[in-house]
């Protein structure tokens, strides 16, 4: 099966992953998403019971909220043909 594009919300959701308790700074996340809104993928997150944090950079609040993100941005790679990713991906969130 082809996997189609990856969209802008599983690439918020891989940033916020990756930046770990630190998080990213809005304006580095803008760019990288090469968009200016930003907030309209934490309310769709936050829909999905996943609790970011905003100020001063963005991230997620816990390793509960690591776990979700991932499930959400597995529930999305396979909705559109990708591999799944691994607790592995979470590591820096695990036992914080």
């Amino acid at each position: 099966m082809n996997r189609k594009p990856k969209y802008k919300i599983e690439r918020f959701i891989e940033l916020l992953i990756q930046a770990g308790v630190t998080g990213i700074e809005p304006i580095k996340l803008a760019m990288l998403l090469n968009s200016m809104n930003v907030h309209r993928f934490v309310q769709q997150l936050r829909s999905e019971g996943v609790d970011i944090k905003t100020k001063p950079n963005f991230s997620l609040r816990s390793e509960y909220d690591a776990k979700l993100a991932l499930a959400c941005l597995n529930d999305r790679r396979k909705r559109s043909g990708a591999n799944e990713l691994s607790e592995e991906f979470i590591k820096e969130w695990l036992y914080v």
